[in-house]
């Protein structure tokens, strides 16, 4: 309703919808949206870019990303759990506040260096929005979120590839391919949300660290 206001040029309602901090107010969701188009368009640029360099990325270069994802979790961790102590605004007061275009840029870069073999694509949106002031739990909704247009962007891509991997496996083993893998990625992120909102993502790096180390030490 308030995309369409918002497009419509009408004036948005002062009404409190829910407790989200993206969408509880006409005012944030506007926001929101507008974060969403910064975020893709941002990501779709770097992800241009990305898609030609993975062929060519050393596998020690793809381990140093799962340290990067690593760091990453545990220095949004450690802010928002400092900022909780000291029971500071970090959390926004839980107001509808939406994401600012800053904080849409933070987001859109990480998520495009999120296209990186190595290097998770949630964990660095979420952990990302969490550098930049926003609520663990919406960050967690804001990175499932724009997650979609860039899911879309990448199958459009492959798309050219297509014609190839279907003449030479079948077309049924493609359909089932995308339905498991749609039906696996649906249940991650249903169980990360539950992950997020728990405050645990930090747990991530006790797997991503020693396989990154291990993996730049014995792999070519």
């Amino acid at each position: 309703m308030a995309f369409g206001r918002w497009i419509a040029r009408r004036p948005l309602s002062t009404d409190v919808y829910s407790g989200s901090e993206l969408t509880g107010t006409d005012e944030a969701s506007r926001r929101t949206v507008r974060a969403i188009i910064i975020a893709t368009i941002i990501t779709g640029a770097i992800g241009i870019v990305t898609d030609k360099m993975i062929p060519e990325l050393p596998v020690r270069i793809i381990c140093a990303g799962f340290i990067i994802t690593a760091l990453l979790l545990l220095v949004s961790s450690y802010i928002e759990k400092k900022a909780e102590k000291k029971a500071t605004v970090r959390k926004n007061g839980g107001q509808a506040r939406g994401i600012s275009p800053v904080q849409a840029v933070v987001i859109g870069v990480l998520q495009g260096v999120g296209t990186l073999p190595g290097i998770s694509r949630s964990g660095s949106t979420i952990a990302g929005g969490q550098l930049c002031g926003v609520n663990r739990e919406a960050a967690g909704e804001f990175s499932f979120i724009v997650s979609i247009p860039a899911i879309l962007g990448a199958f459009i891509l492959e798309l050219r590839n297509l014609g190839a991997v279907s003449s030479s496996i079948g077309a049924i083993p493609v359909v089932a391919g995308c339905v498991a893998a749609f039906a696996m990625g649906y249940s991650s992120l249903s169980w990360l949300m539950k992950m997020i909102r728990k405050g645990h993502l930090e747990w991530f790096a006790c797997y991503l660290i020693p396989a990154g180390v291990l993996g730049m030490i014995f792999l070519k």
